[in-house]
């Protein structure tokens, strides 16, 4: 299958890949704090998730491809935040 370019508008397909990737890193965090990470097996959170192993395995071929995601999300979302209070902060006269 051709990709199509990186501009282009995200498909229906696409918008419904990256909601599946976002509930199983949120399914992982979740089992994660109430669990431990060690406890956490792939099978638990694609039950957390509501997916087949299948699917989960679609989307991460492992628990490393997992985690480092759920890294990755973390640092991209830490530094938006840091952004934006860096950009409030520019807004406030002193």
């Amino acid at each position: 299958m051709a990709e199509a370019p990186a501009d282009h508008p995200p498909t229906l397909r696409e918008r419904q890949g990256q909601r599946v990737r976002d509930e199983l890193r949120d399914a992982f965090v979740r089992l994660v704090v109430e669990r431990g990470v060690h406890a956490v097996t792939l099978h638990d959170v694609a039950v957390e998730a509501g997916v087949s192993d299948r699917t989960l395995y679609r989307y991460f071929p492992n628990r490393e491809a997992l985690i480092d995601e759920v890294r990755t999300q973390t640092l991209i979302e830490s530094a938006q935040r840091d952004r934006g209070v860096r950009d409030a902060a520019g807004m406030i006269d002193i």
